[in-house]
């Protein structure tokens, strides 16, 4: 392969055929594949993280609305630390609370995880239970540390 420097224009040009191309995505398929594997991971990673509230946007909903915090992280690791008041409904288990999630249906929904990963899937979940102001936090129990926000053990 031939580099070009054109120093007037300050730019370095790779002359790449189609048929180059073409031959680099035969000969190197699990390359990029992998590459495309991990571009879509990304970008559906940003996709979620978009929307949501902060930590602190949470805690104004939680004062001022009455927002109801659901937990969908593992029992376990809800009883190390989770936010004051918020209940836990592991992501495993959500599709079998219809009942329980339905009397939350009337105010404002915050649903917390460990990174705000799975939040999103949850989320879709709680909104098909007939939840329709539901929000996530953005970044999770994460997040709600770092801004120094309290958490309670237990149960």
């Amino acid at each position: 392969m031939i580099f070009r420097l054109d120093l007037e224009n300050h730019y370095l040009s790779l002359p790449i055929k189609m048929e180059q191309l073409g031959e680099f995505i035969i000969n190197h398929w699990i390359l990029v594949t992998l590459f495309i594997l991990v571009s879509v991971a990304f970008l559906t990673n940003l996709a979620r993280s978009m929307g949501g509230v902060t930590p602190n946007q949470a805690v104004t909903m939680m004062n001022k609305n009455n927002a109801v915090v659901i937990d969908v992280r593992p029992e376990k690791d809800y009883k190390k630390g989770h936010i004051i008041g918020s209940k836990n409904f592991p992501a495993s288990t959500l599709s079998q609370m219809k009942g329980k999630l339905e009397k939350f249906k009337d105010g404002p929904v915050l649903v917390c995880c460990q990174s705000g990963n799975l939040s999103a899937d949850s989320a879709k979940k709680i909104r098909e239970h007939g939840v329709d102001n539901v929000e996530l936090i953005k970044g999770g129990i994460f997040a709600w540390e770092q801004e120094g926000l309290p958490l309670e053990t237990g149960n």
